[in-house]
């Protein structure tokens, strides 16, 4: 039973997977109510104990479970091996419970992430647009982008007034822009800093209203800074 064809079906996380083991070599040894004809099934329980280690090792339960020892005796290491099991059973359970705690928690946090609200006030709202209007006319003459770059920005600065609202549920389109333009400017030095200005403005705004709604540290100090490398130049 405990072949390649077992080892196929096997849950992809090892919690599932040893939960898995146990469970099927229960039903496994529930079938032969005897010595004679657990013996007659021998190999199959050393492929099982074989199996069990490397899941005690995985999932570092190794101080739970005693280690399995075997002998040259059948008869003894069928019963060494059962009571195995049933010392890695309470272990593995506690890991399945554990994984799918985990899982069903980072499911909601996903889910209640996405249901996130970004507000920014009047002010914000109307700089953000006179940047994009600045943005728009800085991109549109500048020789800083190749033609598909800059109708590439183009396109993200108008997409991004249309969504502009005192209420978003995303931010990501910002940080797109912001990912998009800033970088590939390090390399034309003070010549750039006019539009960095602009982006590094923008980038504030947008963190600073992702920083009150994820309830971020008030230090937390912007991830994307495009200023300093402008001034090394």
């Amino acid at each position: 039973m405990f072949d390649e064809e077992f080892y196929s079906g096997l849950p992809d996380d090892p919690a599932s997977a040893a939960f898995y083991l146990v469970t099927q070599f229960v039903k496994f040894n529930d079938n032969f109510p005897n010595n004679t004809e657990r013996l007659k099934q021998y190999e199959s329980y050393i492929n099982a104990a074989g199996i069990c280690p490397a899941f005690i090792e995985i999932l570092e339960v190794s101080k739970i479970v005693p280690q399995l020892t075997l002998t040259s005796s059948h008869s003894e290491n069928i019963k060494t091996i059962v009571e195995f099991f049933a010392n890695a059973s309470k272990a593995f359970s506690e890991k399945k419970i554990n994984f799918l705690s985990n899982h069903a928690r980072d499911i909601l946090t996903k889910k209640f992430e996405s249901l996130m609200i970004y507000k920014f006030t009047e002010g914000d709202i109307k700089r953000i647009q006179e940047l994009i209007n600045e943005l728009r006319e800085k991109i549109s003459e500048s020789d800083f982008f190749s033609d598909n770059h800059k109708s590439r920005l183009l396109k993200r600065l108008e997409e991004l007034q249309k969504e502009l609202h005192k209420k978003m549920s995303s931010v990501d389109k910002f940080w797109g822009f912001v990912m998009d333009a800033g970088p590939v400017l390090g390399k034309f030095g003070k010549d750039a800093k006019p539009l960095f200005d602009r982006i590094n403005e923008l980038a504030e705004i947008i963190f600073r209203a992702q920083s009150v709604t994820q309830e971020l540290p008030s230090s937390t100090p912007l991830p994307l800074l495009f200023h300093d490398k402008i001034e090394e130049k």
